[in-house]
């Protein structure tokens, strides 16, 4: 995973997160279940855009070889999950903007899910996605933090300003620390990229797998903060 490619979903939310701050005593449910919409569109082609932009090319694999490293690939599961959730997340953006009045009173579920689907983003970036780096496994409290918030969420009822300013405020706050984290996220993980591009021919540290007894080992990057770079 690139960091560059986390930089525009990241300032996507962070924008969106605190503009629902900013607007949470006057923000509407018709209003945001058109916003839903257009963030559901826009955080599925992302994804997939990331996705794509991030397939290892003829000359990094190349390059792993002559290191000595095993070429980055990419396994079918995760594949089919990236098409599978971005793709549901496009669809569900369409529904939201082609059939507004229907989901006004579900607007608690649809910020939700939004918040759901970003916390099962970061767990997946955090575990599979970013390998063969490894980002400091403190960030796993975000997206635990945001499943909490997506469980608070959707248990306000609509329809009174006290439970639709709650449901505003909660959103806001979740995804602009999503999007503070997706900005730290990219930092480490592109500058743990340079570090490996500047000493291609250092052997990566190791850890021991399954097959280890054999003698087979994983490389593993770790990505350390940027003073640790120097």
């Amino acid at each position: 995973m690139k960091g560059q490619s986390l930089i525009l979903a990241a300032i996507l939310f962070l924008v969106a997160g605190v503009i629902l701050i900013i607007t949470y005593r006057t923000t509407r449910t018709e209003g945001i279940v058109i916003v839903g919409g257009i963030m559901f569109i826009v955080s599925g082609l992302l994804n997939i855009s990331a996705y794509m932009a991030d397939r290892p090319t003829r000359k990094e694999i190349e390059k792993d070889i002559r290191a000595g490293r095993k070429p980055r690939t990419r396994s079918s599961l995760s594949s089919a999950l990236t098409w599978v959730s971005s793709g549901a997340a496009v669809i569900l953006g369409l529904c939201l903007l082609l059939f507004t009045s229907t989901f006004v009173s579900l607007v608690p579920f649809v910020f939700a899910l939004l918040i759901t689907f970003s916390a099962l983003y970061q767990f997946y970036l955090l575990a599979i996605g970013c390998r063969p780096l490894r980002l400091p496994s403190w960030l796993f409290a975000v997206p635990v933090l945001m499943l909490g918030a997506a469980i608070y969420v959707f248990i306000q009822k609509p329809g009174n300003d006290e439970g639709e300013h709650i449901i505003m405020l909660i959103t806001g706050i979740s995804f602009v620390v999503f999007g503070l984290t997706m900005i730290v996220e990219s930092i480490l993980i592109g500058s743990a990229n340079r570090r490996l591009m500047k000493q291609p021919e250092e052997p990566s540290a190791t850890v021991p797998t399954p097959g280890a007894a054999n003698g087979d080992t994983k490389p593993v990057i770790e990505a350390r903060p940027l003073d640790e770079h120097e």
